[in-house]
């Protein structure tokens, strides 16, 4: 099981036991910019690009190497492309509540499941995020990066969730 669990102001850390993989870093609170630290040391950056803020790119030492979509129905469509290889995954909620969410290629078969839990301390509230991976994903060369995306969608998900309920 890996953990996505809220260290501080902007910043979230991807663990599996006690081993930190990546962290996610928000430059500002709200963004939709941010950055990605693997464990191995690689940054990857991500950021909007139209103004609407339904497309997004993912750069690594400047050129994009994931292109994301909103798709209109909610979730996401995900385009990992290396050179010579390309995967397409879909990142999509299951539950009513949007507290669960699920990575699948484009077969439908789930690569990774996540579940939501917040935990209080005293005021704040600190986001925890249970993942399942899949073998198929565990074995991609990929696979901490689409682990740390994952995460940044789950958040981003939620930032939708909260703006649509505080709107209202």
């Amino acid at each position: 099981m890996i953990n996505a669990v809220s260290i501080g102001s902007g910043q979230t850390a991807v663990f599996k036991d006690d081993r930190k993989l990546a962290v996610l870093t928000y430059p500002k609170k709200l963004s939709l910019q941010a950055y990605i630290r693997l464990d191995n040391a690689e940054e990857y950056e991500i950021r909007p690009t139209n103004f609407w803020k339904t497309r997004f790119e993912v750069l690594h030492q400047g050129k994009t190497i994931i292109d994301l979509q909103s798709r209109w129905y909610g979730g996401f469509r995900i385009e990992l492309l290396r050179p010579g290889y390309r995967l397409n995954l879909v990142f999509k909620s299951i539950s009513f509540w949007k507290f669960r969410y699920l990575l699948v290629d484009t077969n439908g078969r789930r690569m990774a499941d996540a579940r939501i839990k917040f935990r209080s301390l005293r005021v704040k509230r600190k986001l925890e995020i249970q993942i399942e991976l899949i073998d198929s994903l565990k074995k991609h060369r990929d696979c901490m990066l689409l682990i740390a995306l994952f995460v940044y969608l789950i958040r981003h998900a939620l930032k939708q969730t909260a703006i649509l309920v505080t709107s209202s």
